[in-house]
């Protein structure tokens, strides 16, 4: 079975699709300061988007309920997770 089935399979298939290597600093140091962990949201002035298990899902596709790990067959022994392109970006 091929890795990206496997990843598929555990329900992470929509992050195959992200085409991102990095992340802006602006854009993470914007997020940083931004972020209330007590409430768990990132504020834009009087807007706030709520950072919980349902919005992460709905952005990356993450599944958010309970995926039993057990079901998946064992890679074989020699197999690999993939190798690096010369950006250091794995591949499979």
């Amino acid at each position: 079975m091929k890795n990206k089935e496997i990843v598929r399979q555990m329900g992470f298939g929509k992050m195959l699709s992200l085409k991102i290597d990095t992340i802006p600093g602006k854009l993470a140091y914007f997020v940083v300061n931004h972020f209330d962990p007590n409430k768990m949201e990132i504020r834009f002035g009087r807007i706030a988007i709520k950072v919980d298990e349902e919005t992460i899902h709905q952005l990356l596709g993450i599944p958010n309920s309970g995926f039993d790990l057990s079901t998946l067959k064992p890679p074989k022994e020699n197999a690999t997770l993939g190798k690096a392109d010369k950006k250091g970006i794995m591949t499979s």
